[in-house]
């Protein structure tokens, strides 16, 4: 079967096509940083929940976990890789942005090994970051009750870190250094 004759149209396409490409002229950084000027947080945010309701209704909860979960992972906030380096730095293994139990919940860091020993108790710790200035104070209250009691229920004891905490460092880490000793001593 021999290939349909293209019209002018669809040539020149093609060649505007092939010229972006070479030139790199669809969705570079600037494309992007130029969009974003152009869109309020407000739309973004409404699209953001638009798409996590349509995802949700066609492939279910658990695939919208599972792919908020890796996009997390992927992207975590500065006080999380903050977080992320002071547990490196004590040794301390985690899974990071573990569901609580089966609901629509996670805790940033759920601790399991300080120095490869097993912990004598359920630790997490909870890193409040901006994003967390950025909602609803009532809707962030509410969530956080939610979470501090499927963490209760589970009897996991949180640690819940607010980004100022990050002012002082020396302190932190003294902060978490405590709080894991509590579950070595119990082990």
């Amino acid at each position: 079967m021999s290939a349909m004759p293209r019209t002018k149209k669809a040539k020149s396409d093609a060649a505007e096509i092939r010229s972006r490409r070479k030139n790199k002229g669809w969705f570079t950084s600037e494309t992007g940083r130029s969009a974003r000027r152009r869109v309020s947080p407000e739309s973004c945010a409404e699209n953001g929940r638009l798409g996590a309701i349509a995802t949700i209704n066609k492939h279910g909860w658990g695939a919208f976990f599972r792919g908020w979960r890796r996009w997390k992972l992927e992207n975590p906030s500065k006080p999380e890789r903050l977080m992320i380096g002071i547990l490196a730095t004590l040794k301390v293994s985690y899974e990071r942005e573990w569901q609580i139990g089966k609901s629509r919940f996670s805790l940033d860091f759920y601790l399991k090994r300080v120095n490869g020993a097993k912990l004598g108790m359920k630790l997490a710790i909870e890193v409040h970051g901006n994003i967390h200035k950025t909602l609803d104070a009532e809707k962030k209250a509410e969530n956080d009750v939610i979470k501090r009691d499927l963490s209760k229920e589970l009897g996991i004891e949180v640690l819940w870190i607010e980004e100022d905490d990050f002012k002082d460092l020396d302190r932190l880490i003294v902060r978490v250094r405590k709080f894991i000793a509590r579950a070595e001593k119990r082990h």
